[in-house]
């Protein structure tokens, strides 16, 4: 996870963060239950590259599901 959080230049807070908001679109281990270590697939890592990039742009947390619901 630390890894993760330092290639998309976010702190692991944020990182924590956008697991949880954006779980439905991530494998299980990525948005595991309390006390289970994180493990991110290539695929999970850019979905959530994709989501800051879209957060970036101003889109709130919902837009930002609706759009990776359809890409």
């Amino acid at each position: 996870p630390v890894e993760v959080a330092r290639q998309m230049g976010i702190a692991d807070s944020t990182l924590r963060r956008y697991c949880t908001d954006f779980a439905r679109h991530l494998s299980p281990d990525a948005a595991p239950d309390a006390g289970v270590k994180r493990r991110f697939r290539p695929s999970d890592v850019a979905i959530l590259k994709r989501a800051k990039e879209l957060l970036d742009m101003g889109n709130t947390i919902e837009a930002v599901n609706d759009l990776l619901a359809l890409e």
